[in-house]
């Protein structure tokens, strides 16, 4: 999953900032309903799960630290079309997917 941050910069001029997670779903039900006939590069989904820390230490040595999501839920976050208010998936096969109850809007702009 990738996550980008959209921000302006001291002198005003517009910067992004992408990170990326790994993902670890262990709801086979979950990943079958969602995310292999739905989701797709681009796709707007809304994760809930935890984070879990890794560290190992390499064959060379080295330290390694990693942080994935492990997923408990997976919704996907459909476009509305505004002139007809229906949501559109957008691997264009007809199928909907409905919108979590508590209407998350993903354009918001996150305080913190």
């Amino acid at each position: 999953m990738l996550e980008t941050t959209r921000f302006r910069k001291a002198d005003g001029t517009p910067g992004e900032r992408t990170t990326g997670f790994n993902c670890i779903c262990f709801n086979e039900a979950t990943a079958e309903k969602y995310i292999g006939p739905f989701a797709r590069k681009g796709s707007r989904v809304v994760i809930q799960g935890h984070v879990e820390n890794d560290t190992w230490t390499g064959k060379d040595g080295v330290e390694h630290y990693d942080m994935r999501v492990i997923v408990g839920d997976i919704r996907l976050k459909n476009r509305r079309e505004a002139s007809e208010g229906a949501a559109e998936d957008e691997g264009g096969s007809g199928r909907q997917v409905q919108e979590p109850a508590s209407g998350y809007d993903l354009n918001d702009d996150i305080p913190f």
